[in-house]
């Protein structure tokens, strides 16, 4: 959906205690602070975790486990089906409004049709795993069986915690996830490594104890969610625009889908055109690189409903001002970030083992990928946020397209370098892409350089 200035909502009176106001450079900086904070503790509990599965697994017990949890997360997609993206864009700028009809309808429909396309995905797939394994007993069918119920956890999780983000309460959406089920999931193994004896000790197992896991961040994201809901929201009697909010899921889930896709193509095609070692390489270096990119995506977690907002109140001045303060501050951190990893490149590397070192040319590409990508700022949440995400999603398919083609092209010759050239080059031009697209559909700035390349006009960063 684009809202346009001046197009605001008449179906009732504006609450102005009810508003959600910009933040200001200050609360910015302890906000993206907060989430970047839960994001490396996710991420060092993640890394213990993974440990911890490997040990208690053995190679085989474990390959087959990331096998089955990379398929589910596959199939999350068309659970999800754009809602996360729907809920932050839309529920945001109701409440802006105080359209709370609409941001209560909103937030019922998410709910329900995620419900529905989770359930349904869950029972497809189940279905396909018994007619593919002629039954359940092979231990690969029984982990996947077992593993289904976090395709409705999950989506409804995501739900509860994107109406959390778009009520600007950004740190609060990402306890569950990023603490709740890092944690208990980390404890628990730990549990199993210690009692647990060897002839338990299976994929299933492991799988049985990650739905514990994501079951009770569920728990833990639908009761902060009942805290924090507004009371205008929970007396209001919900008005559905159900044709339109389904109409605006569909590009969101393909350029989920897509998203899906260009994250996979460099290992696929690195396993299949040299071998499994390089791919391994590949996707060692992409894992660190990726940890790079915590400032932005810090800022993109708060920065997604101030910009419904912003949008939706008509204020492209203040706007343009947030989102090119969001891009300095993420150029900065993802900048000081990329030094240290690439100085340091071969120690890092070192630490998944010696067999590792070999991929440091990757990962200094990779660091310079993810310091383009702060550079350019949050361009993709702005286009998807103000309901320009066909144009996302023609950038985002580019994008992919071009990866695969430059991976066909370099990595028989240069392997994991060859796939990370590829993957940084199609980063950066889907970003310049998106950056252009801000400008001419939104009238404003993204980038961190602002105005400096043509000149600032009044008022403006």
């Amino acid at each position: 959906m684009t809202l346009l200035p001046g197009e605001l909502d008449d179906s009732g009176p504006t609450e102005p205690t009810a508003r959600l106001v910009p933040l200001r450079p200050g609360r910015l900086a302890r906000t993206a602070a907060g989430s970047f904070g839960l994001l490396v503790l996710s991420t060092g509990f993640g890394f213990v975790s993974n440990v911890l599965l490997a040990r208690i697994l053995g190679a085989g017990g474990y390959g087959l486990y990331v096998f089955v949890m990379a398929v589910i997360g596959i199939l999350g997609v068309f659970c999800v089906v754009g809602l996360d993206r729907l809920v932050v864009r839309e529920l945001a700028g109701h409440v802006t409004r105080g359209s709370w009809d609409l941001a209560s309808g909103v937030v019922r429909y998410a709910n329900a049709l995620g419900l529905v396309a989770s359930v349904a995905v869950t029972l497809l797939a189940l279905v396909a795993i018994a007619v593919v394994s002629g039954g359940f007993e092979s231990p690969t069918a029984v982990a996947f069986a077992l593993a289904l119920p976090i395709l409705i956890l999950s989506t409804l999780g995501r739900v509860r915690s994107t109406t959390l983000q778009a009520l600007h309460h950004v740190v609060i959406a990402q306890v569950p996830e990023r603490v709740v089920r890092p944690v208990l999931l980390t404890v628990l193994l730990g549990v199993v490594a210690m009692a647990a004896p060897p002839d338990l000790r299976t994929p299933a197992l492991a799988v049985v104890v990650s739905v514990a896991a994501v079951g009770a961040a569920f728990l833990v994201g639908t009761v902060l969610l009942r805290l924090r809901l507004p009371p205008q929201l929970l007396s209001a009697t919900p008005r559905y625009e159900s044709r339109r909010w389904l109409k605006a899921a569909v590009p969101l889930t393909l350029l989920g889908i897509v998203g899906a896709v260009n994250q996979q193509a460099d290992v696929i095609l690195l396993g299949a055109l040299v071998g499994p070692e390089e791919a391994a390489v590949f996707a060692v270096a992409n894992r660190s690189a990726a940890l790079i990119g915590f400032g932005l995506a810090a800022v993109n977690s708060w920065l997604a409903p101030v910009v419904s907002s912003l949008w939706a109140s008509g204020d492209r001045v203040e706007l343009e001002r947030t989102v090119i303060r969001a891009a300095r501050l993420a150029t900065v951190v993802t900048a000081a970030l990329a030094v240290g990893f690439v100085v340091f490149s071969d120690s890092l590397l070192l630490v998944f083992g010696p067999e590792f070192t070999g991929g440091a040319t990757a990962l200094t590409v990779l660091s310079a990928g993810q310091v383009f990508n702060a550079l350019t700022g949050s361009v993709g949440v702005l286009l998807v946020m103000t309901g320009h995400d066909r144009q996302v999603l023609v950038a985002a398919g580019f994008g992919a397209v071009l990866n695969v083609v430059l991976n066909l092209l370099l990595v028989p010759q240069f392997g994991a370098t060859g796939a990370a050239v590829a993957h940084a080059s199609s980063m950066a031009i889907w970003n310049i892409l998106l950056a252009i697209a801000v400008y001419r559909r939104l009238g404003i700035h993204s980038t961190a350089l602002g105005r400096i390349a043509i000149g600032r006009r009044p008022g403006r960063t």
